[in-house]
């Protein structure tokens, strides 16, 4: 009995790991695996359940992680024990919303969980920091920056939460024209590089290259993020490709429609044909069709 908790319990961790090093369709098979044991303690479910809405974010299945949400939130919710839990399957969920183009319910995941978390041993700092993140995919840069402060003032140097405020942060800043403390936080952002934590690389470069574009080094920014689009497409973050030739598109990239065209046929969520649309009528100069109203789901 011991030795298959043993094995139980790495799978789950095996399951974690993979999330963090971009190896998402091995975290999908360590998940799934775990989540089918019988039995299962809450804590595993719990854990299990944030690999397996991360992996399946990243690889363009969004619509597929209702019932992997709702046994990780029941698991952690029955005993205050797994409180922290939470968190991470909050930001699973945000991340997925937010990548697939659903940016209401994110924010609305959000700002439950902060209102929530007050209370908690850093609750109210990783409630805004993932509000601040998803104020900032709807395009809410004001009120993006003051959760992401606020965040930033309470995280202080505890690792992987504060490197991935810094990105949200840094790429609010640069949107914001506070090109100081856009470079402050872009150098704080890479000396906080966590290294379980490889597959918010994508992110990352998209936040140098917005630092880069308001610096008016728009070229280079437009380099950067067809170089972070091919780094997540080798990984099979599909849904990062995504957001990354999209910020391309908006930063005046003309040659994406027929990858972007592509793209939207395999990953779930309005963002995918929204960007397709985008690129395509960019790339036909029509002004009419770049009217296109802004991701609101």
């Amino acid at each position: 009995m011991g030795e298959v908790r043993a094995r139980l319990q790495l799978t789950v961790l095996r399951t974690e790991l993979e999330v963090g090093l971009a190896r998402l369709v091995c975290a999908m098979r360590s998940a799934e695996a775990a989540l089918a044991l019988p039995g299962l303690p809450d804590e595993s479910v719990a854990m299990a359940s944030v690999g397996l809405i991360g992996a399946l974010a990243m690889l363009g299945r969004a619509d597929e992680i209702g019932p992997a949400a709702a046994r990780g939130y029941a698991a952690a919710a029955r005993s205050s024990e797994l409180a922290y839990y939470r968190a991470h399957l909050v930001l699973a969920q945000v991340m997925r919303l937010r990548l697939a183009g659903y940016l209401h319910d994110a924010e609305a995941i959000a700002r439950e969980f902060r209102d929530r978390a007050k209370g908690h041993v850093l609750g109210s700092e990783i409630g805004s920091c993932v509000l601040g993140e998803a104020e900032l995919a709807r395009g809410r840069v004001s009120s993006a920056l003051r959760w992401l402060r606020e965040a930033r003032a309470g995280l202080g140097d505890v690792p992987g939460w504060n490197y991935i405020c810094l990105i949200s942060l840094t790429r609010a800043l640069a949107l914001s024209g506070e090109l100081t403390m856009a470079r402050t936080a872009l150098a704080d952002m890479r000396a906080q590089r966590h290294p379980a934590a490889l597959y918010l690389e994508p992110e990352a470069m998209l936040a140098r290259a917005w630092d880069c574009a308001a610096e008016g080094a728009v070229t280079d920014a437009i380099t950067i993020t067809r170089e972070a689009a091919a780094l997540a497409a080798d990984r099979g973050q599909l849904a990062h490709q995504v957001l990354a030739l999209h910020t391309a598109v908006c930063l005046g990239e003309r040659t994406l429609a027929h990858d972007l065209s592509r793209l939207a046929t395999r990953v779930d969520g309005p963002r995918a044909p929204v960007a397709a649309a985008h690129a395509a009528a960019l790339a036909a100069g029509d002004t009419d069709a770049l009217q296109i109203p802004p991701l609101q789901g």
